[in-house]
Parts: structure tokens; sequence; C-alpha cells
């Protein structure tokens, strides 16, 4: 709950530039890095790991490191944590 009240503290643009981050972050991945895989832009090697970036496991640690990167006073990185 601290952390959604001091989003509403901050700027207007500052929080949609936040949750813009966020929202490319997780879901780019998986978006552009499909297409690009459909595409045949990416090399075959990169292209194989695509359904290792659709897991949810893949996923709660991309949300994990923006969040840690976005507010690091609320989400230490593994490496304060150890």
């Amino acid at each position: 709950m601290a952390l959604l009240n001091r989003c509403q503290a901050l700027p207007l643009d500052e929080q949609v530039q936040r949750a813009a981050y966020l929202i490319g972050a997780i879901s780019a991945p998986m978006v552009i890095g499909n297409r690009m895989r459909d595409m045949g832009v990416l090399p075959p090697d990169l292209g194989a790991h695509m359904p290792q970036i659709m897991q949810d496991s893949a996923i709660d640690q991309r949300i994990d490191w923006a969040l840690a990167a976005l507010f690091p006073t609320h989400f230490p990185s593994q490496h304060e944590q150890a």
C-alpha cells in the first residue's frame, strides 16, 4: 500500500513514464520477440528461447527487475539481500 501511495504522490507525467516502463519491460519481450521470431528477424538460436520468455517464472522475474529499477527503496536488489 505504501508503494501505491508513493506513486500517487508523484507528478502525473512521472506516473505515466513509470507505467510505460513497467508495461514495456514486462510485455515487450513477449510481443516484440514473438513477432521478430515469426518474421525471421531473430537468429534461430535466440528465437528458440521464446517459449522460455513466455513462462510465468520469466514474467515474474521481469516484473521483479522492473519494480526494483523503478522503486529501489521498496524492492532491494538480490545483491543487497544477500
